[in-house]
């Protein structure tokens, strides 16, 4: 994880909880993991990207 990286919960939805980032994950500088998001392990999360909706890994 490297610096100005966000990770936290929406208050302005329902559902305010935070994310779980997966063992071997990387996440770039400023990028922004907001809400009920599960990275499984190893995700690669790109420089000033902005997540808020989780995805399965077998349909990378």
């Amino acid at each position: 994880m490297l610096h100005q990286v966000t990770i936290g919960s929406n208050p302005l939805s329902k559902n305010t909880d935070a994310p779980i980032i997966g063992s071997y994950s990387f996440v770039g500088a400023g990028a922004k993991v907001i809400g009920k998001v599960k990275l499984p392990p190893g995700s690669v999360i790109s420089v000033n990207e902005v997540v808020t909706k989780r995805w399965v890994l077998d349909r990378l």
